[in-house]
């Protein structure tokens, strides 16, 4: 197991600026419906990062990230909400972009997903520049595989 492998046992949730729920990510191996179609908003290039909503809104506006909630989960996959975190995600032009912002906010991994006519979610390192579907660290949370 990986540096990152305790970054997996978490739901999300995601809200538009008007705190309306869009989704929800129940754990590790789902990854909602809205991420799995970036005709409805989601973006193309997101980050999920794990610094305080409040903290980033004061710092950044909030017109490139919405508000992301994370929910760690027990070994029965039960959520704890007294636990929940308010982060972003981040609508990120690029891998390096988002590295960069998680960086500014001293962050040592992010969730990266992309869209190129499937969906992945990845946790990533944020310092290294290298190839992260190469990096023995990257912990995967979500990819798609086609069943035939």
């Amino acid at each position: 197991m990986g540096p990152y492998s305790k970054e997996l046992n978490f739901a999300f949730e995601f809200y538009n600026e008007n705190e309306t729920l869009i989704d929800k990510i129940d754990g590790p191996g789902d990854i909602g419906n809205w991420l799995n179609y970036p005709d409805n908003d989601a973006p193309i290039y997101g980050a999920i990062i794990p610094v305080d909503y409040n903290l980033a809104k004061a710092k950044m506006g909030n017109d490139r990230f919405i508000k992301a909630v994370r929910i760690p989960l027990d070994e029965e996959w039960n959520e704890n909400p007294e636990a929940r975190e308010e982060i972003i995600l981040l609508y990120a032009d690029s891998l390096h972009d988002a590295k960069q912002v998680a960086r500014t906010f001293g962050c040592k991994f992010m969730y990266w997903t992309e869209w190129d006519g499937t969906r992945n979610m990845l946790i990533v390192g944020v310092e290294d520049d290298g190839d992260i579907y190469k990096n023995p660290a990257t912990e995967t949370y979500y990819a798609y595989y086609d069943i035939d």
